[in-house]
């Protein structure tokens, strides 16, 4: 049986992905960019027909996702900590060159085995883009179509 999930990649945190080391339990905050940006997705949401304030969102333990539900009006957010980034162990360099072709690396494969295995129930997911690489490495979408969307974007996939 196949569903339909929408996957946001949180919106713009300050610092960056080699900035760890400053928020080392819940991860970087929102930026005053990431802030604005939310609004494109509330307003793709409703777009879509998603009745924001009713509908639940699945967020990684990280705080930029959980702020990038808040801000975009969800009221019932579940953390999951299958959703959170992705740590490769690989050196800001060597993720860089990967990324720059495209390849998934194998812990972004792993992790989303892992999700697929036992999802959450709430059919809107707020996460990192490497996981979203290898879910859509998972599932077979053209890299052309979806690798590493770009922050605080909604993707609809489908899970088989």
């Amino acid at each position: 049986m196949s569903r339909k999930v929408l996957i946001i990649r949180h919106a713009k945190s300050v610092g960056g992905r080699h900035d760890k080391h400053l928020y080392p339990k819940e991860g970087a905050p929102l930026s005053d960019q990431g802030l604005k940006d939310v609004s494109k997705i509330r307003d793709y949401l409703i777009e879509l027909g998603v009745d924001i304030e009713s509908e639940p969102v699945a967020v990684s333990e990280l705080i930029r996702t959980r702020q990038t539900a808040e801000v975009a009006g969800f009221k019932t957010i579940k953390s999951y900590s299958v959703l959170n980034e992705v740590n490769t162990g690989l050196s800001p360099e060597e993720l860089e060159r990967m990324l720059q072709i495209k390849l998934v690396p194998k812990e972004a494969i792993d992790r989303a085995k892992k999700l697929l295995e036992n999802p959450p129930l709430e059919n809107i997911w707020v996460t990192h883009g490497l996981l979203v690489a290898g879910l859509a490495e998972l599932l077979r979408i053209p890299k052309e179509q979806l690798y590493i969307p770009d922050m605080a974007s909604v993707t609809e996939i489908t899970l088989t």
